[in-house]
């Protein structure tokens, strides 16, 4: 029984040091991307295209089988026309599926022309990740949401 409890702790000695000794040696951990800086610049701005962005201007509900993006009576179609100066100002729709990118769509539109109310008809039951992004006055605006389908 001392043999084998002596040959245990020498075994497991071994592992020990084994696994010190491969972890010296691997020279390609990084905990930082090379890019890391450049990633974390434009994730920033992101975030800033979100705080110039009312969360209240859109709305989204489910009618029937469909998907229906509304525009707050205060929200994108008044504000974002009286500040282009009526020149059309075009958004950018994006329905993202995280479990399935196959059911991702982007759709473009234009404001005043498109923007009554939109409608994507069938969309698949489940979590869809929504992201209207624009650009006025030179600056990008972003909204989203999480939106789950019955």
């Amino acid at each position: 029984m001392f043999k084998f409890i002596i040959g245990l702790f020498i075994s497991f000695f071994i592992l020990m040091a084994g696994m010190v000794i491969i972890s010296i040696n691997q020279k390609d951990i990084f905990l930082v991307s090379p890019t890391y800086y450049n990633e974390e610049l434009a994730y920033q701005t992101t975030i800033d295209a979100l705080n110039r962005t009312p969360q209240d201007c859109i709305q989204l509900d489910q009618s029937g089988k469909s998907i229906v993006v509304t525009v707050a009576t205060k929200g994108l179609d008044s504000t974002l026309f009286v500040n282009s100066q009526g020149l059309p100002v075009s958004l950018k729709v994006e329905l993202r599926r995280p479990d399935n990118a196959k059911l991702d769509r982007d759709i473009n539109l234009s404001i005043p022309t498109d923007l009554g109310a939109m409608r994507f008809e069938k969309p698949m039951p489940g979590q869809w990740r929504v992201y209207i992004r624009w650009k006025q006055a030179g600056q990008d605006h972003l909204w989203r949401t999480t939106y789950y389908i019955n």
